[in-house]
């Protein structure tokens, strides 16, 4: 659609089709750096990439809901995909959190 804004009924769902395999690279994952001390913020677990990368192609095909409607979609996706799927983000995930820890060793210790 090349629709710059589309506006869609609560109770109608668009079909939002992700890539698989996702073109994801860790590193953009771990890109964010918290606001304090320029480390960045803990590596997301697998379904936060799941919901960037189904925001993502939902921005592609011309919709922008709000957060709050796209994180529900994402999260009905999410449970729908079958496992193959969910374990390539899990290893995205896996592979995120290590390459953070690599880069940063000791900044995984809570404050407390």
């Amino acid at each position: 659609p090349s629709m710059p804004y589309q506006v869609i009924d609560s109770k109608i769902r668009p079909l939002i089709k992700i890539p698989f395999p996702p073109v994801i690279d860790p590193v953009d994952l771990i890109g964010q750096q918290s606001n304090t001390n320029n480390i960045p913020a803990r590596a997301p677990n697998a379904f936060i990439i799941y919901r960037k990368a189904f925001i993502d192609a939902a921005h592609s095909d011309g919709y922008h809901l709000p957060m709050r409607i796209m994180s529900s979609m994402a999260s009905q996706s999410w449970e729908q995909e079958p496992d193959m799927v969910k374990s390539e983000y899990r290893r995205l995930a896996n592979e995120a959190f290590n390459l953070r820890n690599e880069m940063y060793p000791k900044s995984g210790c809570r404050k407390g």
